[in-house]
């Protein structure tokens, strides 16, 4: 590897690093913005490798940054909350049941509205509705948490790396599905398994309230209280389906189908979407049109999007100065089962590595020159795989956050074990179903 791809691969590192251990979203962003700079003044980023890393990465990054407002807006209209009451009601009581529902609610949530919908604003109101049913609140964390990486897999607007592989694949926004579905199930179910038999204790006994901070029990009772200081939006509490932002997210859902078959980018769909909820809350005067456009600057997250755009830029540098041989050795041309497992198990390992971001941004334009079959293996892998640590993902981080916050933090050592039965179990059944559908 030559000095400039040790450089990009040392920006990478540090930028990962940073996004794990800086709380400040500013801090970050100049971290972003530096490591740029470095890049350019070393010599190692000219003009030709920022404009090509810009024309990958800037419909991508426009796509995500109008996901997360329409996601926003859909809290604030009381979405997300409404999908925690229907969950408990549902239930009606039965921890058994209310996992079901998580694992349905968590997997259509990360499919249709991206994981960050799942971990940033389902998970707070799935631990409002254990806590709520007096339920032990671990095992639909847990689900949460990791059905926001292995539920992502089903349309391209599920996850950033997603849409990364969407453009290179060759397929329609149909075509993507239709390969995706069976790997999508068989994920979803494996998840759904390993959990329900590793939190079976949790799911079979009598609804307990438990105080991980006081932990005061009330009198001729064994239950104790769960302290919940959890970051919500200002979802507004209802009895009735918020059915405009219901409605809106169905149009955005057929739109990305539609404009797929045209060739029309899916953040034109996801930018409509924003406008017509937006304006429709501010016709209601729900909200005004400066506290509107303070949403979208606070919910776009401007610091994330330019940590995306540097990694873009130090993945190019490095592709282009020794990375491109890493990325050959992991993908395999073929579309043999045992191909498919090996590109999947790789994508995952470097996931966990340099975190499943850059890895997808290395592996996917190698894959890509060998079909859409080893495009989504590598999906398989980047996108199950950082279930594995901590560190495999951005949401895992996200996650983790919320439930420290929630006084919920997962043990170490309780994470590690299930993820070693449930990553390996899900990569292997979801390259399997993929397998399945090339055989078509």
């Amino acid at each position: 590897m030559s000095w400039q791809g040790a450089l990009a691969l040392t920006v990478l590192v540090l930028l990962v690093l940073s996004s794990i251990a800086l709380r400040s979203a500013t801090v970050k962003m100049a971290v972003a913005i530096s490591s740029c700079v470095a890049l350019a003044l070393s010599g190692a980023a000219d003009v030709t490798t920022a404009r090509a890393s810009l024309e990958t990465l800037a419909p991508t990054v426009c796509f995500l940054a109008f996901s997360l407002i329409l996601a926003r807006l859909c809290a604030n209209e009381g979405l997300f909350r409404y999908v925690g009451e229907r969950m408990r009601v549902l239930a009606k009581g039965s921890p058994r049941m209310l996992f079901v529902w998580v694992v349905v609610f968590a997997s259509t949530v990360t499919a249709i509205m991206s994981l960050d919908a799942t971990v940033l604003l389902l998970t707070p109101v799935v631990l409002s509705a254990a806590v709520d049913s007096d339920i032990p609140p671990e095992p639909y964390l847990y689900a949460t948490g990791h059905l926001a990486n292995s539920a992502s897999l089903l349309l391209p607007v599920s996850n950033l790396t997603n849409l990364l592989a969407f453009g290179l694949s060759g397929l329609t926004f149909s075509q993507f599905m239709g390969l995706s579905a069976l790997p999508w199930i068989m994920g979803v179910l494996t998840e759904y398994v390993v959990l329900r038999v590793a939190f079976r204790t949790d799911l079979r006994s009598a609804p307990v309230l438990r105080d991980h901070q006081t932990a005061r029990s009330h009198p001729g009772s064994t239950a104790v209280r769960v302290r919940t200081t959890v970051v919500e939006a200002d979802m507004t509490p209802s009895d009735a389906a918020p059915t405009t932002a219901v409605v809106v997210v169905g149009m955005a859902l057929a739109g990305f189908f539609i404009c797929g078959t045209v060739g029309v980018e899916p953040l034109w769909v996801a930018l409509a979407a924003c406008i017509i909820l937006s304006t429709t809350r501010v016709a209601r005067s729900r909200t005004g049109v400066r506290e509107e456009s303070r949403l979208w600057w606070h919910a776009s997250n401007v610091p994330f999007l330019l940590f995306v755009l540097s990694l873009g830029m130090s993945i190019e540098v490095l592709r282009s100065h020794g990375g491109a041989m890493l990325a050959s050795a992991l993908v395999h041309g073929s579309q043999s089962l045992p191909a498919l497992l090996a590109t999947a198990f790789g994508a995952a390992i470097l996931a966990n590595v340099i975190n499943n971001l850059p890895a997808a941004m290395l592996l996917i334009p190698a894959a890509s020159t060998f079909g859409a079959p080893a495009v989504m293996a590598v999906l398989i892998g980047v996108n199950i795989g950082p279930n594995l640590t901590y560190v495999g993902s951005l949401a895992n981080l996200l996650w983790v956050d919320i439930c420290d916050r929630a006084l919920h933090r997962p043990r170490l050592r309780q994470f590690t074990l299930i993820s070693a039965v449930s990553v390996p179990l899900c990569l292997t059944m979801s390259v399997l179903g993929l397998w399945l559908s090339t055989q078509r």
